[in-house]
Parts: structure tokens; C-alpha cells; sequence
């Protein structure tokens, strides 16, 4: 019977420590997508110490820059055939209007765009999974969003609407892939 596979971004503090630890027993399998290897490390010698049966991978995944994306998501295909959860939690907030590598807004490229590019990447391994779930963590932030043009490269930063419109992007693609697989 082929294992059980759960990857999470994320998952070193907060909302994704507290959900790998909850999960952990619906799974054979953890894929830790982590922007921070020393932290990374430590959560997989912990979980590795109290779940001894449990197959844990540690894979580097800064969702702010789009080559670190397609690695992590190439470094998995090349790993599993199948994930049955994928879960994209990793989310970040800046007071200060910085810019990822490629150019974006840091908000914007690690709340909305990294994620969306992972999913985009890793959809064919889901799709091979009977559980074919995909968790998109958000907030309550999206209402702040402004609904105006430009959405991604807004003409001046304000941190709130462009947390908002971050958080916005997570839901636009949640109810994107419910509209197009949930049949």
C-alpha cells in the first residue's frame, strides 16, 4: 500500500507547527517545505525522536523566490509519485515595503505567489492521490484588499491592503482549483 504523504510549507512555528503536530497521524510521510534549514532541522529531529515509524524530509522552499519553488517542487517530483495533502501555510507580514528577488512585493510573492507556483507544480502529484487535498491558509485580511487594478504591483505600499490583497490571492486560487477539481 503506497504511504500516506502530507507536505506543508511553513510548518516550523504557529499555525503550521500546531498542524503538523495534529496531522501527523493521518500520515506515513511529512514533506517539511521550510525557508529556515536550522529550523527545519530541529522540527524534523523532534518529530523524528517521538515518531519513530514516521518517513520525515526536510525540503528547502522560500516561497519569496520563485527558483527556490520550482527546486522544491522538482526535488518532490523526483521523490514521491503521489501527495495526498499539500497544505500552504508559510505566509509572512511586512510593515516595510520590501521587494523579493524577482520583483514583487515580498507579501504579494510569499503569501500568493510562491504558493500558487508550488500548487501549480506539484498538481499532478495530487491528482495521482485518492485524498486529493489542497489547504490554502488565509485570513480574514482579504477584506482589507482594495478591488482595483494593479493588484499584484499596487502603485504605492500600504501594508495592510497589500497583506490584504496577499490573503485575497490565496482565496481567488482556493475557490479557482474547488470550481475546477472538486467535481
Amino acid at each position: 500500500m503506497p504511504k500516506s504523504i502530507l507536505a506543508i510549507t511553513g510548518p516550523t512555528s504557529g499555525i503550521g507547527m500546531g498542524t503538523v503536530k495534529a496531522l501527523i497521524h493521518d500520515f506515513d510521510c511529512v514533506l517539511l517545505l521550510c525557508r529556515n534549514l536550522e529550523k527545519g532541522e530541529r522540527l524534523k529531529q523532534e518529530l523524528s525522536e517521538r515518531y519513530t515509524e514516521l518517513d520525515i524530509h526536510l525540503i528547502e522552499c522560500d516561497l519569496s523566490d520563485l527558483s527556490s519553488v520550482r527546486a522544491a517542487a522538482a526535488s518532490i517530483q523526483e521523490n514521491v509519485t503521489h501527495i495526498d495533502c499539500l497544505i500552504n501555510n508559510a505566509g509572512i507580514v511586512s510593515i516595510y515595503n520590501r521587494k523579493s528577488v524577482d520583483g514583487y512585493e515580498l507579501m504579494m510573492a510569499t503569501n500568493y505567489l510562491g504558493p500558487f507556483l508550488l500548487t501549480h507544480e506539484l498538481l499532478p502529484l495530487v491528482m495521482e492521490s485518492d485524498r486529493k487535498q489542497i489547504i490554502m491558509v488565509s485570513s480574514g485580511a482579504y477584506k482589507f484588499a482594495p478591488m482595483k487594478r494593479p493588484f499584484f504591483q499596487p502603485d504605492r505600499f500600504n501594508a495592510i491592503t497589500g497583506y490584504g490583497r496577499s490573503k485575497l490571492g490565496t482565496l481567488y486560487l482556493a475557490q479557482e482549483l474547488h470550481e475546477k477539481y472538486s467535481r
